[in-house]
């Protein structure tokens, strides 16, 4: 009888993983993973491999469109606006996104 009994808790780095996942349809932000005890198994003919049942809590963001999101701006120039979302995911704003009744002025 095998004994397998673990609880995994893992928060997602966002360096690198914080981008928007079909899978999910949205971004995956953090997932906690349990392994219930004595539910693991040998599987036939592909040895040395087993077989563990998991389940899964994922924090997942699901952006809408039009849903409107506050952040602070940490840098603006004529090219883009560089934002904090939620307090650690970064977004940029292209100029290309911003409507044409906004202008970049630099003031002396």
């Amino acid at each position: 009888s095998w004994k397998f009994g673990f609880s995994l808790r893992i928060s997602v780095s966002c360096y690198g993983y914080c981008r928007y996942d079909d899978a999910f349809d949205g971004v995956l932000l953090a997932y906690n993973v349990h392994g219930p005890e004595n539910k693991g198994r040998i599987l036939p003919g592909v040895h040395p491999f087993i077989a563990v049942k998991l389940e899964s809590k994922l924090l997942v963001f699901l952006p809408k469109q039009d849903m409107l999101l506050e952040g602070k701006v940490v840098k603006v120039n004529e090219q883009l606006i560089h934002v904090i979302v939620f307090g650690f995911s970064s977004a940029i704003i292209t100029d290309e996104d911003v409507r044409n009744e906004f202008k970049y002025e630099t003031v002396c």
